[in-house]
């Protein structure tokens, strides 16, 4: 239980720090069935400072893959403009619209202004969705 609370220590202050940095675009990907399905996506500068990001994932995992036990769930920070960055110097071209995540089931949204949660969680999670990230 330590390390639970040591890890979500450090991921609220990671929050807080890229809410405070200019870095405007960046969110945090939320999914389960090792990429199988993108559960949530929310931009860092709505995530509150005492918002439970990995209680609220492992809900998520529990609700749509408990057969997998905690496995292949993960959480990620992604960004438009960096993967943008990254692709120029690889003198590579976007091929896909970076506001769209990759799924295997449709995959997922990202927007500057709101939290995107697939429609498995809709509408019962939703609202503990938003206390556990402590939206602002």
């Amino acid at each position: 239980m330590k390390t639970l609370a040591k890890e979500q220590a450090v991921l609220a202050s990671f929050c807080q720090q890229a809410r405070e940095s200019v870095f405007t675009d960046w969110w945090l990907i939320f999914e389960g069935d090792w990429g199988g399905q993108i559960y949530l996506t929310v931009p860092l500068s709505l995530i509150g400072p005492r918002a439970l990001i990995l209680t609220l994932s492992r809900k998520l995992d529990d609700i749509a893959w408990d057969c997998n036990g905690g496995d292949g769930s993960s959480i990620y920070i992604y960004s438009p403009s960096a993967t943008t960055h990254q692709m120029a110097e690889f003198d590579c071209d976007p091929v896909t619209d970076l506001r769209h995540i990759g799924g295997g089931m449709g995959g997922a949204q990202i927007s500057e202004k709101a939290v995107w949660i697939h429609d498995e969680f809709q509408p019962a999670m939703i609202a503990e969705a938003w206390l556990l990230l402590d939206l602002r």
